[in-house]
């Protein structure tokens, strides 16, 4: 299924201060399936990606407006175009490298490059242990010395240790799973 890149200003409400998001359950249960919009996001779409650099109290060039905040995702088609068509203020399609720029230096800048497992502390130590002379140690296998390996490698996924954030940029989340963007020009 293609997916079309979509940007959403969320509103601040001036009395509540709730965030006033787009009315997108009133966009007909064919196209949301019958589901809350945010679960249909979740299943059908990429989530949802927010601007964690300006809005609501922060202004930058990229969103001179204190008073609202900006996030992206990625969704079908049909609801897409239902979403501008409804609420041409607030939900705008753009092209995939607006969406990368935003998924990178915008919403997922702040995460690590790479993630430490809890397991990791362990494995050192049972590394240095191993290397310390005098302690009495299970001689070291060929398959477990490959595991000590991978346990090291951020890019080896599979194993406990050190692992790359594959959420951390828009290429890296692509790996992670088998997406299409559809390739047309972005509408305001």
């Amino acid at each position: 299924m293609e997916l079309v890149p979509i940007k959403i200003k969320i509103l601040l409400d001036p009395v509540t201060g709730d965030n006033l998001y787009p009315r997108f359950n009133d966009i007909p249960d064919q196209i949301r399936k019958g589901m809350d919009w945010s679960k249909y996001v979740m299943v059908y779409g990429l989530a949802l990606h927010y601007d964690r650099k300006s809005g609501f109290h922060q202004e930058d060039v990229y969103n001179a407006d204190s008073c609202c905040q900006y996030m992206m995702t990625c969704v079908p088609e049909d609801f897409a175009e239902e979403a501008v068509k409804m609420f041409p203020d607030t939900v705008s399609i753009v092209d995939e490298a607006t969406f990368e720029m935003f998924y990178d230096r915008r919403a997922h800048d702040h995460e690590v490059t790479e993630k430490l497992d809890p397991d990791l502390h362990t494995i050192l130590a049972r590394i240095q242990l191993e290397r310390d002379p005098d302690a009495e140690t299970v001689p070291l296998t060929a398959q477990m010395k490959e595991e000590r390996r991978k346990c090291l490698d951020p890019n080896c996924q599979e194993n406990p240790g050190i692992r790359k954030n594959l959420h951390k940029t828009w290429e890296l989340f692509k790996t992670t799973r088998t997406i299409k963007i559809r390739k047309k020009e972005a509408k305001p």
